[in-house]
């Protein structure tokens, strides 16, 4: 008995909309309706580029503007009808800048989509697999032309309000789930034209002897970076409230907590002072300051946007992101576990007090300090650079 020899030609093609790649997947006529690329059977002397070109234009009336050195086969053994098949399948990687598609009678409907719901539409294995690298090739691609931009804050700075602000507004423009608003590195990651965005606490300050912290930012000389600050003394007291009901990592007095030597307001002035040190180091540097933030919350998001290099986002997509963010909103996402995150999500639902979203107060620090305890700290304050403008 024979072997019969088939060869099959693919093109896994895809669009930028808005700089996000979407991939378009075709959804057969045939028993079982599946769907799958551009792709069909070689002609008997047909080259395997040209018959995946041929196929992408029958099938969806589309011609390939920019092709990639991504090739893969797949190669499958099966019997039919009493007959052995030796079946090879050539897929290769191909933009389009022309999006209308007309779809061949073989076909009943198409779709571009994000490679999350390319991979949920499809079947078999070895075609998931084809996606998957494909999209890894064309990330690795990017990712080598991409700037990076640092988010960089001591903790309880408001990063998490800022972060979620952002990418609210980065979710809505292109259509990413509400589960990966608070992903800034996955989203920009997909979107060409923005920055890889890397959200750290940098240096881990918090955790360390202000002797011990790193006193050169020279790593992060080719990064943009945005740094976020508030009042220190705020921030140490919202830091206690974390540590002490929240994570129940620091069982001693809040007095006890402002002094401690690793992660106390010496370190916290120091790590602040460092950054202002080093601001001309980095390629670009924006302050941000929490209480700025507060009070004019539009044109202080406006700003970052325009930092960032997302400049087209609307008037009323800046709104519906700063309504999203909201403290009473946020309050209830934690309360119901929105995004199923431990990092926003409450110590004890009933008491507020281990919320993430806590209170967010300018001058709080003032309802739970003693006089002496704040005297002390003003002290402290006069080694803070007078580039932050607090008192």
């Amino acid at each position: 008995m024979g072997i019969v020899k088939i060869q099959s030609a693919g093109v896994l093609v895809f669009r930028r909309n808005k700089g996000r790649i979407e991939y378009l997947l075709l959804k057969h006529s045939t028993k079982g309706r599946h769907w799958g690329p551009p792709k069909g059977r070689l002609g008997p002397e047909e080259k395997q580029l040209d018959g995946a070109l041929r196929e992408v234009k029958e099938e969806a009336g589309l011609k390939l503007t920019k092709r990639f050195d991504f090739k893969h086969i797949d190669k499958y053994k099966f019997m039919k009808d009493g007959e052995n098949y030796d079946k090879k399948v050539f897929y290769f990687l191909g933009e389009v800048k022309d999006q209308t598609v007309t779809l061949s009678p073989e076909h009943l409907d198409y779709s571009w989509s994000p490679i999350e719901e390319t991979i949920e539409k499809l079947k078999g294995q070895s075609l998931i697999k084809r996606y998957n690298e494909a999209h890894r090739f064309l990330s690795k691609k990017d990712k080598t032309k991409k700037k990076r931009l640092v988010f960089a804050s001591y903790p309880k700075c408001g990063r998490t309000w800022v972060t979620m602000i952002l990418g609210r507004i980065i979710q809505t423009m292109y259509g990413f789930g509400e589960s990966d608003i608070l992903s800034l590195e996955k989203m920009s990651s997909e979107i060409r034209e923005l920055p890889e965005i890397r959200v750290v606490h940098e240096d881990n300050p918090h955790l360390k002897d202000n002797k011990k912290l790193s006193r050169d930012k020279i790593k992060y000389s080719k990064d943009s970076v945005i740094f976020l600050v508030r009042d220190p003394r705020d921030v140490i007291v919202s830091f206690y409230f974390h540590e002490h009901n929240r994570k129940k990592r620091y069982p001693g007095t809040i007095s006890d907590f402002l002094f401690r030597k690793k992660g106390g307001f010496d370190s916290m002035i120091d790590y602040f002072n460092i950054w202002i040190k080093n601001k001309e180091v980095v390629s670009s540097f924006l302050l941000v300051k929490y209480e700025d933030v507060m009070k004019d919350t539009f044109q202080e998001v406006k700003k970052i946007l325009k930092f960032i290099g997302l400049s087209g986002a609307s008037s009323s997509e800046i709104e519906d992101a700063i309504n999203f963010s909201s403290f009473s909103n946020m309050q209830r996402m934690e309360k119901e576990d929105r995004f199923g995150l431990n990092r926003l999500s409450p110590g004890d639902v009933k008491d507020l007090d281990t919320y993430k979203t806590r209170r967010g107060i300018i001058g709080g620090y003032k309802d739970y300090l003693a006089k002496k305890e704040i005297s002390i700290l003003n002290e402290k304050m006069k080694k803070l650079s007078p580039y932050f403008g607090y008192s």
